[in-house]
């Protein structure tokens, strides 16, 4: 199990574009916290971020 595990790892190294994809992701989803907290300056709560995303 691990054998293949490792090889699933080694085959995901290979596709950058799945890496920019996820990267963009997380990029997205800190621009949102960037600006729901930079407006106020309120605290948000999990329910209220979510909306936001």
């Amino acid at each position: 199990m691990l054998v293949l595990l490792k090889t699933e790892v080694w085959k995901l190294k290979r596709y950058h574009m799945v890496w920019a994809g996820v990267f963009l992701m997380l990029l997205s989803v800190l621009l949102t916290v960037f600006s729901t907290t930079a407006q106020d300056g309120s605290v948000w709560t999990f329910s209220f971020f979510v909306e936001q995303v």
